[in-house]
C-alpha cells in the first residue's frame, strides 16, 4: 500500500503566494504585483507541524509492508535553470525539539520497523518538484502501544533557502492500547426500532482499523451511509482502561444531516471490553437502527 500526496501546479502557486505575504520586498501597485524580490524556497510538500496529523501512520497493523511518499518543492516564480540537488536525512534534533514542547513523547522508530534510504533528490531544471521520496514501514513489527517518530528534514539545498515551516516531515505512529485492526460486523435495520429482518446491507467478517488520534482516543468508521466515524475515548490509568465514551464525528453528522439523514439517538456503548477486545456501538436515525461490532 502506498500513501502519496498528489502534487499539482496549485500547490506551487500556494507556496509562492505564501512567499508573497512573508516578503517585505513585494510591492503592490494597483492591480499588479512585483515579484522581483522573491527568492526560491525549498520545502517538503505536506510537511511541517501544521500538517503533523496528516503524517500519522495508520496502516492496518497486520500489513507486512507499506510505503509513504513525499516530494520536495522548489517554490519560485521562475523554474530552476539548472538541476538542484536536495540533501535529506533523519533529524534527531527535530525529534528532541518536538518532545520538549509536547505532552506526547516519541521515540525513534526501531530499526526493524522501517526502511529509509533516499538521502538526496534532484529537482530537474525546468521543474518544480523532485521524484517521490519513499519511507517504508512494516506495521506488523510496530508495537501499537508505543509512540514512534521519524522526522525527515532538508539538510542542504545548494544555497537556496530551506523553508522554516515546511522543511521537516514528521512521520509518526501514536501508541494507543486499543488501536489496530479489528474484525467488523455491521447490522442495519430499516426501521428505527431495530425489529424484523436485517437489511441486506448488513455484513459480518469485515475489517476496520481503530486509528489513533491521541494515546486515549481512536476513530473507526460505522458501516452506515457515508460511514460516519465513531470517536472513542477512554482513561488509561497504569494500563487499566476505564471511562469509555463514544460519539460520532461532528462533521460527519452534519454532512449526513445536510443530506436528510438525522441521527436521533446515540451512539450508545453496548459493549466496551478492552480485555477481550470487543467493542459494540449502536445509534438510530429517523428511519434506521444501526449496530457496529468490532472484535479481535
Amino acid at each position: 500500500m502506498i500513501r502519496y500526496t498528489k502534487i499539482n501546479k496549485l500547490a506551487s502557486l500556494v507556496a509562492v503566494s505564501a512567499m508573497v505575504f512573508m516578503s517585505s520586498c513585494v510591492k503592490n501597485a494597483g492591480y499588479t504585483t512585483d515579484f522581483g524580490g522573491l527568492k526560491p524556497i525549498v520545502q517538503i510538500v505536506g510537511s511541517g507541524l501544521g500538517k503533523f496529523t496528516d503524517a500519522a501512520i495508520n496502516f492496518p497493523a497486520t500489513d507486512a509492508r507499506d510505503t509513504l511518499q513525499f516530494t520536495v518543492n522548489f517554490a519560485s516564480v521562475d523554474l530552476p535553470s539548472k538541476d538542484v540537488t536536495i540533501s535529506l536525512d533523519y533529524d534527531d534534533a527535530a525529534l528532541t525539539t518536538y518532545n520538549a514542547s509536547s505532552a506526547i513523547k516519541y521515540a525513534k522508530f526501531p530499526d526493524s520497523t522501517y526502511s529509509y534510504t533516499t538521502k538526496s533528490v534532484t529537482i530537474k531544471a525546468g521543474s518544480n518538484y523532485s521524484a517521490p521520496v519513499n519511507f517504508i514501514v512494516f506495521p506488523n513489527k510496530i508495537d501499537p502501544t508505543q509512540n514512534y517518530m521519524f522526522p525527515i528534514s532538508i539538510k542542504d539545498a545548494q544555497g537556496n533557502t530551506i523553508s522554516g515551516n515546511f522543511g521537516t516531515m514528521y512521520y509518526h505512529a501514536i501508541g494507543n492500547p486499543i488501536a489496530g485492526n479489528y474484525v467488523w460486523d455491521f447490522q442495519r435495520w430499516n426501521n428505527p426500532a431495530g425489529t424484523g429482518s436485517l437489511s441486506g446491507l448488513s455484513f459480518t467478517g469485515g475489517s476496520a482499523v481503530f486509528s489513533p488520534v491521541t494515546p486515549t482516543k481512536v476513530t473507526v468508521p460505522s458501516g452506515y451511509y457515508i460511514q460516519p466515524r465513531y470517536e472513542i475515548t477512554f482513561t488509561n490509568t497504569g494500563g487499566i482502561l476505564t471511562n469509555f465514551a463514544v460519539k460520532l464525528n461532528d462533521d460527519d453528522v452534519a454532512a449526513m444531516a445536510n443530506n436528510g439523514v438525522t441521527v436521533t439517538n446515540g451512539p450508545n456503548i453496548l459493549k466496551a471490553d478492552p480485555i477481550n477486545k470487543i467493542y459494540k456501538f449502536q445509534y438510530t436515525t429517523v428511519t434506521r437502527y444501526i449496530i457496529d461490532t468490532y472484535h479481535k
